[in-house]
């Protein structure tokens, strides 16, 4: 235990010291304040910009149109994000050797597994439940969140979702050469899920529902229940990742 507590210490500040989290938290709190600020100038910016003689019937925005944002820009170029930025956490390590001396001092080979696990969760979660909050404070501030439904679990889902991918990479990690393979990895395992849910009865099991309906439970249009079997899924897919990571990485030649 003091093994993994002392290398995650040095994991956290590593990444704080090549910039690798200021960036993330830059992203993240950039994205929580263009969320319902690109909701609220939307409709004027349509008006100024709409053709001459053309009469435009813009709704007024409303909770919604801020949260369809939110998971617009961190379902998407935000998971990007952090996935480009930690795919090298291990094999960058692996390739240049500085985990040798460690381990043959006595670090737990499984230590350093759970220890960059335990690093890119707490920079993620920590930049995602920032931008939530950012969001979640502006919107209430200029709308009504009452007609909102199940916000937080509705952000808890796709954040689940963004662990499953890390563990995915960090199992990749374990098994490939470079942090672009690795990356190449994850991606595979999100386009094998697209390819599984063409099967009707399938998609509704996949933890791409995480994020993909989250908008949909905000409105009511999908009801809580749906979100389970996707979430059950992707935390066994954490489980399996990050045991066979472990197992793996037991048997890697550094």
């Amino acid at each position: 235990m003091r093994s993994y507590l002392a290398f995650t210490k040095k994991e956290i500040r590593e990444q704080w010291k090549n910039y690798k989290a200021i960036i993330l938290g830059i992203v993240f709190v950039i994205f929580g304040i263009m969320n319902p600020l690109i909701a609220k100038i939307t409709p004027m910016l349509l008006e100024n910009y709409a053709v001459q003689g053309i009469k435009l019937e813009i709704p007024d925005p409303v909770a919604m149109d801020s949260w369809i944002q939110f998971y617009k820009n961190i379902g998407q170029i935000g998971l990007i994000v952090v996935i480009i930025l930690f795919s090298g956490v291990l094999t960058n390590e692996i390739q240049s050797g500085t985990l040798i001396p460690l381990v043959t001092k006595g670090l737990p080979r499984p230590a350093v597994i759970w220890s960059k696990f335990t690093m890119v969760s707490l920079y993620w979660s920590a930049a995602y439940f920032m931008s939530y909050g950012i969001t979640y404070g502006y919107t209430a501030y200029f709308w009504d969140m009452k007609v909102v439904k199940h916000v937080f679990l509705g952000a808890f889902f796709l954040w689940l979702f963004g662990e499953m991918l890390l563990s995915i990479q960090l199992f990749f990690s374990t098994i490939c050469k470079s942090g672009m393979m690795a990356l190449l990895g994850t991606g595979s395992v999100i386009v094998l899920m697209f390819v599984i849910g063409i099967v009707p009865k399938a998609k509704c099991y996949l933890p791409l529902v995480l994020n993909g309906s989250n908008t949909d439970l905000l409105n009511g249009t999908v009801s809580l229940s749906d979100f389970y079997w996707p979430a059950a899924i992707a935390v066994l897919i954490i489980v399996v990742s990050m045991s066979l990571a472990t197992i793996l990485f037991n048997r890697r030649n550094l």
